[in-house]
């Protein structure tokens, strides 16, 4: 064949390369205007808030600007609870690449920068898997559409990692379906490494896994993995076996990437209260409720937009989802596509995935959570089965586009008789809402807002009037339907995210800022711990927005540790994986008969958060620093135990258990008597029997440098003791006494003991993260071999396009 002959044959294939990429163009463009309508308020100075945000996520994004700032990498982090690995805790995102954002925006800043990111990313990985399942360009645009600005991709803001994990969920799927088209076909080669061009699908696969771990999305990447190994099958792109291998394939190369986290997490896992299950009744605190699937038709109305139904559990609280809305042209071609189920095998196998993710997202109202829970208990430890519903909004959002794509000129009248009942649903809706607000002026701005969206639908509706003749890219009604869902999922997304100005939550609390005062004024850390009594109040008195003293959150006030500065100690967890050493404790002693101000010190707190009708009671044990007008207030114990300090006796206690028992115990002096775990030198015996007459309390130890990875401490030479620092215990930890090596024993079962011998005088103890360096290197092997397959596939695909 001349030069001149492969020409001519490449002309076609070269003109449909530009096409396809004049139409990713125009989708991108579509898309990233959606995502900027949505995120436009970051550009007036306001701050997404809602759910868990303000008291969990904003705190985390400070620390994480922290060290994004400083490019550091931290290992123990003692702003969580009494302290945990960094990289063992995979929900914080610390390697999430996204956030490097917070090295040039405000943490208040950064989660709307990330809303449009992560918008862009789920929209275009949507519309790219439906181009790979054989659907045009313009439905293809309407699948990125739905599932990039629909109710529930949008609701997982509430949940940040979650929202990072489904913007990544398309692209894991697409790298599988690819790489299952490209395989060899033969039964007994369905391995899709032997072609150069899959292996570099494989590759996105895997970066996309990788990106779903490290954004804290763990449990959404285990659910994913099942339904896009079986999808290249039940869509008819590929055999189930070529799924599987390439979903294995790639799930082993993201663990490579993501190992890093991934291997220090699961040498962690171990200590966490997940590891034998959760209570049931939490695992499955939030289940899809039924009704909230009516919220893809009837927007906010089912779910948390407008009326919260009242499912008569306590346990099942606010629904996970604020909205499950598709918008009213996406509805209608999902009815188009469910129609025509029988003769599509792709809306026949994403109908399948759809029903069995869905049967695992109703938790307790669907039969698949419960029987994977009876089989074993470990299927308590995958909590909030909702989240496994992002899954089945793709799949939906993949029968959509192929309604759509059937809006042949025979279909003009189902697609007219599917908008006139969206239509009819959405002026229901309007009404409803009007009156359910009385006429108020944020209930007339949301009837405002509906209205719209019906005289939308209208529009939709003349449109699909036009559908004649030609193919579905070059109607205008087409484009015109398209339009109006974009401009419809822009009303109900601006609608159902909430924003405040963003110097309400940069603004610290109250008690945040009498707290970093009490540290200064020690010059050492500090822990806080809220009486039961708080504890009960904070989830029935806290408002739902950053309201209370000085702009901050009236729960987060309850805990000022989360949004003040590093090194403010709490024993209140905001990781994904809670210490079980501290459950542990503290089942015995939270049951004890002991006085509140006691249980704290015993508890190690120097600080004591309460309510404020309970505050004078409270205050016989010490003295009110801070709280005047929330409902919290601060309370400095008058005799705490020292944060560091050395025992002359201590005792010796098996377990976390059997110390949470003797500080439970009445008879116990933790003032004088440390608990330590471990074998201790006989002279340093003996806590079971009474002190001495006249016996002293405990030598002081001063803080001479603390980063969190390390603390420096010196005490004042004399007899033989053990050293208690009321800082975290974990794996990891070992010291040097004078620059002699020596163990770091847990004490009082959550804090750390070293052993001194006579007349020591400094003490360093220094934390390496277990597993990191083995996780750096996994890391690291993963890149090369990512790196190997991409090369691989596009020399591959440039040798193809070769002349020669």
């Amino acid at each position: 064949m001349s030069a001149e002959q492969v020409r001519r044959e490449a002309r076609p294939a070269e003109a449909g390369g530009h096409a396809e990429r004049a139409h990713l163009l125009r989708a991108a463009l579509v898309l990233a205007a959606v995502a900027a309508a949505l995120a436009a308020p970051v550009l007036d100075g306001r701050a997404l808030v809602g759910a868990d945000v303000w008291c969990c996520t904003y705190p985390l994004m400070e620390q994480l600007a922290t060290w994004w700032r400083a490019l550091d990498a931290p290992g123990w982090n003692v702003g969580v609870g009494i302290g945990w690995p960094v990289l063992a805790d995979p929900s914080m995102g610390y390697a999430y690449p996204l956030h490097a954002c917070l090295r040039w925006v405000p943490p208040t800043a950064g989660l709307g920068v990330e809303l449009f990111l992560h918008i862009l990313a789920g929209g275009l990985g949507a519309r790219a898997l439906a181009r790979a399942l054989a659907l045009r360009p313009l439905p293809a645009l309407v699948v990125g559409l739905i599932y990039g600005a629909g109710g529930t991709f949008l609701s997982n803001v509430n949940a940040p990692p979650y929202f990072g994990g489904a913007a990544w969920l398309p692209w894991a799927a697409l790298g599988i379906v690819r790489a299952a088209t490209m395989a060899p076909k033969s039964p007994a080669r369905d391995d899709p490494l032997r072609r150069p061009s899959a292996g570099g699908w494989v590759a996105l696969s895997s970066a996309a896994f990788a990106l779903m771990f490290l954004c804290g999305a763990a449990e959404l990447t285990v659910f994913a993995g099942p339904v896009i190994a079986a999808l290249p099958w039940g869509t008819g792109r590929g055999r189930l076996g070529t799924g599987l291998v390439a979903t294995a394939a790639a799930a082993a190369l993201a663990g490579l990437l993501a190992g890093g986290l991934l291997v220090p997490s699961v040498l962690a896992f171990g200590d966490t209260t997940r590891q034998g299950g959760l209570d049931p009744a939490l695992a499955m605190r939030w289940s899809l409720h039924p009704a909230e699937l009516l919220g893809a038709v009837v927007p906010g109305t089912f779910g948390g937009g407008g009326l919260v139904l009242d499912w008569g559990d306590e346990a099942t609280g606010r629904p996970w989802y604020v909205s499950t809305h598709l918008g009213v042209v996406g509805a209608a071609a999902l009815a188009l596509g469910l129609g025509g189920v029988r003769r599509d095998r792709l809306a026949r196998g994403a109908l399948v995935l759809t029903l069995v993710t869905l049967a695992w997202a109703l938790g307790r109202w669907g039969p698949l959570y419960r029987l994977a829970a009876a089989l074993t208990d470990a299927a308590y430890s995958v909590r909030y089965p909702a989240k496994a519903f992002a899954i089945t909004a793709l799949c939906l959002a993949l029968i959509a586009g192929v309604g759509f794509q059937a809006a042949t000129a025979r279909a003009w009248r189902r697609i007219a008789w599917a908008l006139t009942g969206g239509v009819a649903a959405l002026a229901t809706w309007a009404t409803h809402l009007g009156g359910a607000h009385g006429g108020t002026p944020e209930g007339l701005a949301a009837l405002g807002e509906r209205a719209f969206g019906a005289a939308g639908a209208g529009v939709a509706a003349v449109a699909a009037l036009t559908l004649r003749g030609r193919s579905v890219e070059r109607r205008p009604g087409s484009r015109a339907l398209a339009l109006v869902l974009a401009l419809e999922l822009v009303v109900v997304g601006r609608a159902m995210l909430p924003w405040v100005p963003g110097e309400r939550l940069a603004a610290r609390g109250e008690l945040a800022r009498a707290v970093v005062a009490e540290q200064a004024r020690r010059g050492e850390p500090v822990r806080l711990y809220p009486t039961r009594a708080a504890r009960e109040r904070s989830g029935e008195a806290s408002p739902p927005w950053p309201v209370g003293v000085g702009g901050a959150p009236g729960r987060t006030s309850l805990l000022p540790n989360v949004l003040a500065p590093d090194g403010v100690r709490s024993l209140n967890a905001f990781a994904g994986f809670t210490s079980r050493r501290l459950v542990e404790v503290a089942e015995p002693l939270d049951a004890a008969p002991l006085p509140d101000a006691e249980v704290m010190i015993r508890y190690g707190c120097q600080l004591l958060v309460t309510t404020a009708d309970e505050a004078r009671k409270v205050g016989e044990a010490g003295e009110l620093i801070a709280g005047g007008v929330s409902l919290w207030r601060l309370v400095r114990l008058r005799d705490p135990l020292p944060w560091a300090a050395v025992y002359a006796r201590a005792q010796e206690v098996t377990d976390a258990a059997g110390a949470g028992r003797a500080l439970a115990d009445p008879a116990h002096d933790p003032r004088r008597v440390a608990l330590v775990e471990g074998t201790l030198p006989r002279a340093l015996r003996g806590g079971a029997s009474p002190a001495p007459v006249g016996a002293t309390g405990p030598r002081p130890a001063r803080l001479l440098e603390d980063t969190g990875d390390r603390l420096a401490l010196e005490v004042e030479p004399g007899p033989a003791g053990v050293l208690v620092v009321r800082d975290g215990w974990g794996p990891g930890w070992s010291a040097r006494v004078d620059d002699a090596p020596a163990p770091v024993l847990p004490a009082d079962g959550v804090y750390r003991a070293v052993v001194l011998p006579a007349g020591a005088r400094r003490v360093v103890l220094e934390h390496r993260t277990p597993g990191a360096v083995a996780g750096a290197a996994a890391s690291a092997l993963g890149v090369l071999l990512a790196a190997g397959l991409t090369a691989r596939a596009l020399l591959a695909r440039r040798g193809a396009r070769s002349p020669s």
